[in-house]
């Protein structure tokens, strides 16, 4: 287990393009967002689910693991990454989406290992960077808040407004080397064609 982090798992979007809410679609023995439950309990001693409904999550709690409401009406990542890294008692958090169920503990961990001395952790890979798969400080809120007051949505955008380590692709490639952990169901159709896959 690595200390001083938290994990927080993204489950607040609105799924229009998967037409259902893709955090409870099928996924092995259970659903997706508890293939990512798992999988960040895996590395870390606790972690937060942020949802616009928290009473269809509270099947997750238990201990260490905490459900709590997205607390902006207006549902968006940077949004729920500021409700996240609010709830956490610990100076860190790992940030993913609820829909990444390729996500492979060792890349959390090279990520979570790199954050001393640096506001964010963010790898690239396939030429773009991938904040849904990064390490953010709790004292990222303010440079939050800042964005979302203006009306800058962008999760990459954070990047810039903070003192971020980018991760090369070449890095990522020692824990991870086809980049599979960034993979998101964002569709039924991806959805149905990873779907055999149960794990990575």
């Amino acid at each position: 287990m690595i200390r001083g982090i938290t994990g927080i798992v993204l489950a607040g979007g609105r799924s229009r393009r998967f037409g259902t809410d893709k955090a409870l679609a099928a996924w092995g023995d259970g659903t997706m967002v508890e293939r990512i439950l798992s999988i960040h309990a895996s590395v870390f001693p606790a972690v937060v689910v942020v949802t616009r409904r928290p009473s269809r999550f509270a099947f997750l709690r238990r201990p260490g693991v905490r459900v709590v409401a997205d607390r902006l009406c207006e549902p968006h990542a940077l949004g729920g990454l500021l409700t996240g890294l609010g709830a956490i008692r610990t100076p860190f958090a790992f940030v993913s989406a609820c829909d990444m169920p390729f996500l492979r503990p060792a890349v959390l961990r090279a990520l979570a290992r790199r954050r001393h001395g640096f506001d964010a952790v963010v790898p690239r890979f396939g030429g773009v960077l991938q904040p849904l798969c990064a390490v953010y400080a709790r004292r990222c809120r303010g440079a939050i808040r800042r964005m979302i007051r203006s009306g800058r949505l962008r999760m990459t955008d954070l990047a810039g407004e903070v003192c971020t380590r980018v991760v090369r692709a070449s890095e990522v490639r020692r824990t991870d080397p086809r980049g599979i952990s960034f993979t998101d169901l964002d569709t039924r159709a991806a959805w149905r064609r990873a779907g055999g896959r149960r794990s990575a």
